[in-house]
């Protein structure tokens, strides 16, 4: 008995190994057709793709397996009659390589983090702020957004940890700190997949859109202290009756100002030599963030003496987070086909006329119905990286009155309001498991006025900065 359970521990870690190595495969086709460029490599590359698609969907589950066979099969619907539908079908099976290249390699940013002691250095910091409710709860709701620029979903899990180092006890302003601080890192890091493929397929700097859009997600993060200035001073009440304040000789007194600045340099250099490796080279925005992730953890985990934690973190990472991730993976890949499709067939210049039938010239009504549609959608379960995949493709913004920027903009702020609400997004998912918190409430009920306030304010940005 004791065998045949060692056996199979053995074989599902053999599975799991084999489907990180699949992955990194792909991500390994990508970079040699951006060296290469020949069509016998994208050939090559087109099948991989397709022959991973193919064996992950038996492994897809949810919500994920859901929107992914609904996409194959409005795929298919769309092949049927075009008398090209195999070339299409390569030349869409490697449209979102790219982003599975920026979700396979981009988390080894965050292994500076993981192994420089920066978390407990940022844990006896925040303690000494237990006892200022207002002051914890935006110092967190910052951590988590600056964090999220390298950690992505990593990041919730950390500040879930550092929080405790505070007397924040309500769960609906812990959710709100983190869901609140992440969602709109989508409008402005240059990590994010989402901005790949935006900036990538409407060919503009990703530095020309981050202007107008960091000062959006600033306004977010005002917004979402703002609306909850009443439950902060309910939650001070609370913590003062019952007797919750830290006293000063619990809180460590280490001194960890120095592990601060470290954090800090470490994530302005990761942004940074990005935008350094871009500007001197022209392997383009990809590459250099590919480029920065494998080497800037390396090197700098050597200079500091952590080339065992970095060694730990890689392995960690490809032989667990990867094989996880596979359904995200088939999820984009298949979105990146079914618009690729959806573009070559009839039903893209009938979608884009009804849009000028329907709108006129009114951008601010089309820019409404659009934003509307993506969170609607998303609030239904629909993953909203899918209607942004089709928009981005399938609408020329220059056709419909939008400038490339704007029409970005619009399309990355409707994805971060429907990142708030969406029950099918990682991190909605991910606090309502850690907290014990409904799905609903975590997702809906507690965060849909300040989606509402959001869009509101992401479509005044857009009429007052006239991008």
């Amino acid at each position: 008995m004791g065998q045949t359970i060692v056996l199979r521990n053995q074989m599902r870690t053999t599975k799991i190994e084999y489907r990180g190595i699949l992955a990194i495969l792909l991500v390994v086709n990508y970079i040699l057709i951006q060296f290469l460029d020949n069509q016998l490599m994208r050939n090559f590359a087109s099948v991989y793709t397709c022959f991973y698609i193919l064996l992950s969907l038996p492994a897809l589950r949810g919500m994920v397996a859901r929107i992914t066979y609904v996409l194959l099969l409005s795929t298919v619907a769309l092949l049927v009659g075009q008398s090209d539908f195999l070339h299409v079908l390569m030349e869409g099976a490697i449209t979102n390589l790219s982003i599975v290249c920026i979700l396979v390699l981009t988390p080894l940013l965050g292994i500076p983090v993981r192994t420089g002691d920066y978390i407990e250095s940022l844990q006896r910091m925040l303690a000494k702020l237990g006892n200022r409710t207002g002051i914890s709860y935006v110092m967190f709701l910052l951590l988590t957004h600056l964090l999220s620029v390298v950690l992505n979903i990593g990041s919730i899990v950390i500040n879930l940890h550092l929080i405790s180092s505070s007397t924040l006890q309500s769960k609906r302003l812990i959710a709100s700190i983190l869901v609140r601080g992440y969602t709109t890192i989508t409008t402005w890091s240059p990590y994010m997949a989402i901005m790949i493929l935006v900036i990538g397929q409407l060919g503009i700097p990703w530095s020309s859109l981050a202007i107008y859009t960091i000062g959006f997600a600033l306004t977010s993060l005002i917004v979402a202290v703002v609306m909850e200035s009443k439950a902060l001073r309910r939650e001070k009440s609370l913590i003062r009756e019952n007797g919750l304040l830290m006293k000063e000789k619990d809180v460590p007194q280490k001194k960890t100002a120095w592990k601060i600045v470290e954090l800090v340099v470490v994530l302005f250099l990761s942004t940074g030599l990005v935008l350094w490796v871009m500007q001197a080279t022209d392997i383009g925005m990809v590459m250099s963030i590919s480029a920065v992730s494998v080497l800037f953890p390396f090197v700098w985990c050597l200079l500091k003496g952590q080339s065992r934690g970095y060694v730990e973190e890689v392995r960690r990472h490809t032989t667990s987070a990867i094989p996880n991730l596979q359904g995200e993976f088939t999820l984009f890949l298949v979105a990146g086909i079914f618009s690729y499709v959806f573009v070559r067939s009839p039903l893209s210049d009938q979608f884009v006329n009804l849009l000028h039938l329907a709108f006129g010239s009114s951008t601010l009504l089309l820019g409404i119905v659009l934003s509307v549609t993506m969170i609607g959608a998303a609030v239904a379960g629909l993953h909203p990286v899918v209607l942004l995949t089709v928009f981005v493709t399938t609408i020329d913004p220059a056709v419909i009155g939008f400038s490339p920027i704007q029409f970005a903009f619009l399309l990355l702020g409707s994805t971060a309001v429907a990142n708030t609400i969406s029950p099918s997004t990682a991190v909605n998912n991910l606090l309502s498991k850690e907290l014990r918190v409904d799905l609903f409430t975590i997702s809906f009920r507690w965060n849909w006025r300040y989606a509402t306030v959001l869009f509101c304010i992401l479509h005044l940005f857009l009429q007052v900065t006239g991008v």
